[in-house]
């Protein structure tokens, strides 16, 4: 299990979050891996269409104490993102071995254009969340595989 949350504790922290045909995420840190402060630039892609909006890393928890691990990141959004809001990314290992992996997210739209558009936007933020947590699931498991 140590291993495995390894895995996963790697994706939260390096930013490799979401299938990369969906969004690619690029942090202004030297190593490219988040820490507090950081801001992140999110490029969205949408078959032919490419959106890119920023977030600034606002929490970021890395503890190993004796029988469990937590990791988890913490964004907001800046000025101009199509939505305003926090997001985190979380994974923990407990002392039986299983590991719990969550996204937490509260947001409204940030302008009119996404405010008449919602619905849709919630769809896809929903499928796009699934994606994830599926995409940590495989890195968990060891698979490596990458597409989902």
């Amino acid at each position: 299990p140590h291993a495995a949350f390894g895995r996963v504790r790697d994706r939260i922290l390096g930013l490799r979050l979401f299938p990369p045909q969906s969004i690619v995420l690029h942090a202004d840190t030297p190593d490219g891996r988040a820490a507090l402060g950081a801001t992140i630039v999110q490029h969205f892609l949408f078959g032919p269409i490419a959106l890119e909006s920023a977030v600034r890393v606002v929490g970021l928890e890395d503890v190993s104490d004796t029988g469990s691990r937590l990791v988890s990141v913490t964004w907001a959004t800046l000025r101009g993102h199509p939505e305003r809001g926090i997001e985190t990314f979380s994974a923990s290992l407990r002392p039986d071995g299983v590991i719990n992996v969550a996204i937490h997210a509260r947001s409204r739209p940030g302008g009119i254009v996404v405010r008449l558009g919602s619905p849709l936007a919630r769809r896809l933020q929903t499928r796009i969340s699934r994606k994830s947590l599926r995409l940590l699931a495989v890195a968990a498991s060891g698979d490596g595989m990458d597409r989902l």
